[in-house]
């Protein structure tokens, strides 16, 4: 169910939105770049909400991921993006113009996936003081929970079903909901309010679990690094 991919450096190459392309962000290497540019790109609501972060990790992730994700948003449009706040549809994403994207964060990674249709991503870093097993009978159908257990490396097998649930529900813009067992995601393709999903797990590093959710694709993917020459224009 986990599908290795190669992640590219992106500089400035030329972003098709014919299918989904990933961007993996490693906040200490580009957290300098990001707070020397984030005043120029910030919106004063964005420069509020960062400020009321009550610990540093939580507002870095957040300056970090408004700032690629503006920086890209501009990059593949050609519009200007400084400082003007996102769209948000009915249900609260956030959309801009015909570009459709979902951020996820956990530990020092961002990651944002920009696509031309509804896409939901979620990341999960395991976690070893949480008993997963608690949650099971509430969160997973009897097949997932099976799935889980027919593997030494359980926990994995949880991150991985727990992360493709995540991505559909922020793909669908519904978010969690209380019917989770009831949203089998052990298949490839779903159906899931009248759409047709795929589903794609992988790593973003040795450890780290990621998923997406994409509408009506072919499922390709583009996967990229953001390191600190990503901001080399804007020195």
């Amino acid at each position: 169910m986990l599908t290795k991919y190669d992640w590219l450096d992106f500089e400035a190459q030329i972003i098709t939105l014919n299918h989904t392309s990933i961007f993996k962000i490693h906040i200490p290497e580009v957290i300098a770049e990001v707070n020397r540019i984030n005043v120029e790109l910030l919106s004063d609501k964005e420069k509020a909400k960062a400020n009321r972060f009550k610990f540093l990790a939580d507002k870095e992730r957040f300056l970090t991921a408004r700032v690629v994700l503006k920086l890209l948003l501009k990059h593949i449009s050609g519009v200007s993006l400084n400082p003007i706040d996102l769209e948000t549809s009915k249900t609260g994403k956030p959309f801009f113009k015909n570009i459709e994207f979902n951020l996820a964060h956990s530990g020092n990674y961002v990651l944002i996936a920009i696509a031309n249709n509804p896409v939901g991503i979620d990341v999960e870093i395991p976690n070893d003081d949480f008993d997963f097993d608690l949650i099971l009978d509430n969160t997973f159908s009897s097949e997932e929970i099976s799935y889980i257990n027919q593997n030494h490396n359980r926990k994995e097998r949880f991150l991985t079903l727990w992360t493709r649930k995540e991505a559909l529900l922020k793909a669908t813009g519904e978010g969690l909901t209380d019917d989770l067992a009831y949203i089998s995601v052990l298949d490839e393709r779903i159906t899931r309010m009248e759409s047709n999903f795929i589903l794609n797990s992988f790593k973003i590093n040795d450890i780290d679990i990621a998923s997406v959710a994409q509408l009506n694709t072919s499922g390709k993917m583009s996967m990229y690094d953001i390191r600190s020459n990503f901001f080399n224009p804007y020195n």
